[in-house]
């Protein structure tokens, strides 16, 4: 017999989670987005680098903006790859060429029928936003280095690694690192609050790399818009100047809280932060009030975006 006992009640949600200290060791690689999750919302690292759970769901296609971004990465990497990023006599036509072959090739539900308003304008975007970008590279004097440059360097006992849209290299032999989103406003707002993790770690990584005394210059690039946003006024021409705190100084933040949260779950103490309702991180690290300017305060959901 079934027997109706009505609705039951939801559990309890927890400000903390307890467990064994010993499952939960610092980990042996970081990565900017393994970082931004250990930060932004602990349980999450947790439950994904830790107990290997994964959201997932039945394969689909990419959705926007994300198939939109991809297919920018790889424009600009196939057309570093088939003669350069530099603007020249045949430049317009190359751009047209790579981009209809990545379209056939790696965004092809994109070609499909009731899609041809919505095809014009990625075309339109991209080949503006990438013309920009090479304009961008001439008019400020800057070389590609590499394109999708791995690194990967010795750090708290295991290593840190980054994965470089663009590594470029300006007059004077100065590196200079840019990383290609398809959005603008939210990684102005990073480099405003001195959150920008992503570049902090690609630029102290490869700072730590080659030995160099001071971090690289860094931007963000808008695949959507073709510009740039960086807090150096001096690299990029025309340049989009954000005023934040220095990358330096989000990098010395970064690393004293991670040494905070990995401390916390040493002990079996998992805060649950990062969504919107929680506690904030270093209110749930009881880090004293006096101390929360030299650690970073991730941005609340942050962490959960994706």
């Amino acid at each position: 017999d079934t027997v109706d006992r009505g609705p039951l009640a939801l559990p309890v949600a927890r400000t903390e989670w307890r467990l064994n200290g010993a499952n939960l060791p610092p980990a042996a690689r970081h990565s900017a987005s393994s970082l931004e999750a250990l930060v932004g919302c602990p349980l999450r690292w947790v439950l994904n680098y830790r107990a290997g759970l994964r959201s997932s769901s039945i394969v689909s296609l990419p959705r926007s903006p994300m198939l939109e971004g991809t297919l920018g990465h790889r424009l600009v990497e196939s057309l570093h790859e088939g003669g350069g990023l530099q603007r020249s006599a045949d430049f317009a036509a190359r751009l047209d060429a790579h981009l209809e072959r990545l379209l056939r090739e790696e965004a092809a539900v994109l070609l499909r029928a009731g899609m041809t308003f919505e095809l014009a304008q990625l075309r339109k975007q991209l080949t503006k936003s990438v013309s920009a970008l090479a304009e961008l590279l001439t008019t400020s004097g800057l070389s590609v280095v590499d394109v999708e440059s791995h690194v990967v360097v010795s750090w708290r006992g295991g290593e840190l690694e980054g994965r470089l849209d663009l590594l470029l290299r300006d007059s004077n032999a100065r590196e200079v690192i840019v990383d290609l989103k398809w959005g603008s406003k939210r990684y102005r707002d990073l480099l405003a609050s001195g959150q920008a993790i992503q570049l902090a770690v690609y630029a102290t990584a490869r700072r730590l790399s080659t030995g160099a005394t001071k971090m690289s210059r860094v931007g963000y690039f808008s695949l959507s818009r073709g510009d740039v946003a960086t807090l150096d006024e001096k690299t990029f021409a025309g340049a989009h100047t954000i005023s934040g705190p220095p990358l330096e100084e989000t990098w010395a933040k970064l690393e004293g809280t991670v040494e905070r949260v990995e401390a916390s779950l040493s002990k079996g103490r998992v805060p649950v932060t990062g969504v919107r309702t929680s506690s904030s991180l270093l209110e749930a690290l009881r880090v004293p009030k006096g101390q929360h300017d030299a650690h970073l305060e991730p941005e609340a959901g942050a962490a959960c975006t994706y």
